[in-house]
């Protein structure tokens, strides 16, 4: 996850604006400033904080210092505005900001041609603070009306002003006595009343916008656990481990090295499925009868049979954890490639013993046809290697039958 910030991204200014034409994903990130997306052509679907909708003209994003959000996208054209909480009143933030207010937002058809000349404008004139401040309060006051329930909602209320002041300042060393004193009000009063208006005490929500702003920090970022710790708003780096071990489950330094960990492994499954699409292709395009490889190493046989296999076997360091893909798999090809200890297979025809065994052995397996059992060439009977291993259940067993049933039938390596 990538961590945006307002100085790389918006600068010295209020605000950053442009019209952009996209044609590529964008991955999973965070910023520490306001931003607004609205489309204008094409189409797409955005990902806020795990809730994907799809992109049309006429919808509006709105993302906050505590959105993680990413864009999935073959084409699409969009105006993009980023800006400081400084640019505008509170009061005008305060509609999106309310606890669980939606970051997806489908402008009215009658509104649109006005939202998107405001747009339009800011772009424009981005460089003239002043008017893209009154074009800023004109664009969120129009948009706010197009949000569920706030119609009748008069923007300044008590509770709004406190959780827009909590998720601009809540990386600050920000206090229960701070924030009654900015809606200028006694703390008791304020700490009863948020608990009633917002379901969860003052503390603990404070506590959970900086513990998911840490963990947002941890993954994507090397900083150390201090710097981390000062960023997310504690003062002592004891405290702030207690604490998010008792949010999160795990100290600081565990989720980071469990992050790696999960991305090694997403990492490592999508490298796999890469090289048994690999595999899968020469398969079915080179006239091999199997396929094996890991990117770096690869080996194919136009040989019928279990012989190929068996010839890898014994050569000197066989390799191992590969992708397979082969036409035919009886319970004896089964055996050999669980003895060259492969990470999965696929196979174009696989017989029931053959499935059985290779998932008894934790082998990924993926097939076009199950059969009862491999016939043999002259198709009047079972497989003769299959047959010889049928009621074997070690692989060492496995493999001298394989062996002795070679030699019986003169087939030389």
């Amino acid at each position: 996850m990538e961590r945006l910030t307002k100085s790389n991204m918006i600068g010295t200014n209020m605000v950053s604006a442009s019209q952009k034409w996209v044609n590529s994903d964008c991955p999973v990130h965070f910023h520490d400033f306001y931003e607004l997306e609205y489309v204008l052509r094409g189409s797409g679907s955005c990902t806020i904080n795990g809730k994907t909708e799809r992109c049309a003209p006429g919808m509006l994003f709105f993302l906050t210092p505590v959105d993680s959000h990413s864009l999935q996208t073959d084409g699409i054209e969009l105006i993009n505005i980023m800006f400081s909480e400084q640019l505008v009143d509170f009061r005008l933030l305060e509609p999106f900001l309310r606890y669980a207010a939606p970051r997806f937002v489908a402008v009215e058809p009658q509104v649109r041609p006005f939202v998107e000349q405001l747009c339009t404008e800011v772009v424009q004139y981005e460089g003239n603070e002043e008017y893209v401040t009154v074009l800023m309060q004109c664009l969120l006051l129009k948009i706010a009306q197009s949000l569920p329930g706030t119609r009748d909602i008069s923007p300044g209320t008590l509770m709004s002003r406190l959780h827009a002041y909590l998720l601009s300042h809540y990386r600050q060393r920000i206090t229960l006595e701070s924030a009654a004193d900015y809606v200028g009000l006694t703390p008791g009063y304020v700490s009863v009343l948020f608990k009633k208006e917002m379901g969860i005490g003052f503390k603990a929500y404070l506590n959970s916008l900086r513990m998911e702003y840490a963990k947002k920090l941890l993954v994507s970022t090397q900083q150390g656990i201090r710097q981390i710790c000062e960023e997310s708003g504690f003062e002592d780096v004891p405290n702030f481990t207690r604490r998010f071990k008792s949010y999160h489950g795990m100290t600081p330094s565990q989720l980071r090295s469990s992050w790696a960990d999960t991305q090694a492994q997403r990492r490592e499954s999508t490298t796999m499925m890469i090289y048994m699409e690999q595999a899968k292709q020469l398969l079915q395009s080179g006239g091999y009868t199997c396929v094996l490889t890991d990117g770096a190493y690869l080996y194919t046989s136009e040989q019928r049979g279990v012989k190929p296999l068996v010839q890898l076997l014994e050569q000197k360091n066989a390799p191992t954890g590969l992708s397979a893909a082969d036409k035919v798999v009886g319970k004896a090809t089964a055996w050999l490639y669980i003895l060259l200890k492969i990470r999965e297979l696929y196979a174009l025809v696989i017989s029931e013993p053959a499935l059985h065994l290779l998932e008894k052995h934790g082998i990924s397996v993926t097939y076009e046809q199950k059969v009862s059992h491999i016939v043999n060439r002259a198709g009047d009977g079972m497989c003769p290697f299959e047959e010889a291993v049928l009621d074997t259940e070690d692989p060492q067993r496995a493999y001298g039958k394989i062996r002795e049933k070679m030699r019986e039938m003169k087939i030389a390596l």
